[in-house]
């Protein structure tokens, strides 16, 4: 009886710094989904060195320029059934069984720049890469409002919104996905993602284009209100 309860006493003793823990994830979770509307992250593995801010805000990818496999970079999410990311697909359509394939991974990576509730990315493809394009996962109908203009996308579900900036225009695509995919043609390419919270799409669109952001792709230089990102 005696020994039943000190190995009793022993197990919750090692479990309460595991439930201090849990505790304290829970609230970094809470702390995130507020300040970046809903989640805007960068997996922790592709940080080039653990986050000194508690939550992690900011975060940049690694390997730029190298040939990918099936790392996700990064994605948006305003619910379970409404997530948004943007790579650079190894395979120019959706059946194949490439790796990397057509939605995840990447057949070459990008700088990819995390501050807050934006992000940013710029994609150099080789010339003989056999993909000359990267394109957005953009899911239309899981959205309460949509709206895709030119090198803008927004997209609004309860009070969340994500925005989608390309430097090159973005056209629609309906091939397995209907209405899922925003593709931009061209293998010099940037983008930036903006996550908050706001119950009126028109003020987010707003607020989002006040970034003014630009691109050059002799310097690979993105250039923005929000922040500035170089390739090199």
């Amino acid at each position: 009886g005696n020994a039943r309860r000190r190995h009793r006493d022993c197990r919750k003793a090692r479990s309460a710094p595991d439930q201090a823990r849990r505790r304290k994830n829970k609230r970094r979770l809470t702390n995130r989904d507020r300040v970046c509307g809903k989640s805007l992250q960068l997996p922790a593995s592709w940080q080039e060195k653990p986050s000194q801010v508690e939550p992690p805000f900011a975060a940049a990818g690694l390997i730029p320029g190298r040939q990918g496999y099936q790392q996700h970079l990064w994605h948006a999410s305003l619910g379970r059934d409404c997530h948004v990311f943007v790579n650079h697909p190894g395979a120019t359509f959706d059946f194949s069984s490439s790796r990397p394939g057509f939605w995840y991974g990447n057949g070459h990576l990008p700088r990819t720049y995390q501050n807050r509730s934006v992000l940013s990315q710029i994609f150099n493809t080789p010339d003989d890469h056999p993909v000359p394009f990267t394109h957005a996962h953009w899911p239309t109908d899981a959205f309460d409002e949509s709206i895709v203009e030119a090198h803008w996308a927004f997209g609004r579900k309860g009070s969340g919104c994500v925005g989608l900036w390309c430097s090159e225009p973005l056209s629609l695509k309906s091939e397995v996905l209907t209405d899922r995919e925003l593709r931009a043609d061209g293998r010099c390419v940037a983008w930036m993602c903006f996550c908050n919270t706001e119950s009126d799409l028109n003020t987010f669109s707003q607020s989002c284009k006040s970034a003014n952001p630009s691109f050059d792709k002799e310097s690979l230089e993105l250039v923005s209100e929000a922040m500035y990102l170089s390739f090199e």
